[in-house]
């Protein structure tokens, strides 16, 4: 296969057989990233958006906690960080996004209680685990969910139906949907 590593783009043949080829064929890695803008935040805390975020980036915008794992599932994805002080916000508490196309959405929760309503009722627990730094927990769980392309809101860290010893705020992790 030809290479262009600057561009990311591959073109391959491929054989079938002592005589017949097949191709070639361009393809692109990676490529997709989908755009998030913050609509609005009824929090005097900040808010921001990360782009492709690795190990031992914080996903905090308060705090210098750090990323320590990412799942595959993960990779060149958009990280909305949260700030952990808004850990304490209930079901009055909105997050507005607005998605340039199609996405999955992964809210990681702190493991060590229930999610909220808003997130046991709308996404699907994966298995999946971000690794982080906070010296309480390792992990952060993962809920998926995809969603249209638009606006959408997401409530509070401690919105109705919470419970356990929850400690950590949630953060977003957005990917391009995957047809």
């Amino acid at each position: 296969p030809d290479l262009d590593l600057a561009s990311g783009i591959y073109v391959a043949t491929f054989l079938g057989g002592p005589i017949v080829e097949c191709g070639p064929y361009s393809f692109t890695a990676g490529g997709c990233r989908p755009g998030v803008t913050i609509q609005r935040v009824s929090s005097p805390n900040p808010y921001d958006v990360w782009f492709e975020p690795i190990a031992g980036d914080r996903y905090y915008t308060d705090s210098p906690y750090t990323l320590t794992y990412l799942p595959p599932e993960l990779r060149s994805s958009t990280l909305v960080r949260t700030p952990n002080a808004d850990r304490n916000m209930g079901g009055s508490f909105q997050l507005t996004l607005e998605f340039d196309q199609d996405v999955t959405v992964y809210i990681a929760y702190d493991p060590r209680g229930t999610p909220p309503n808003w997130i046991t009722a709308n996404y699907a627990e994966t298995g999946l685990a971000v690794g982080v730094s906070d010296l309480t927990t390792s992990t952060l769980g993962l809920w998926r969910r995809d969603l249209d392309l638009g606006v959408r809101t997401f409530e509070g860290n401690k919105a109705s139906g919470w419970g356990g010893d929850v400690n950590a705020n949630y953060v977003i992790f957005v990917v391009c949907r995957q047809s």
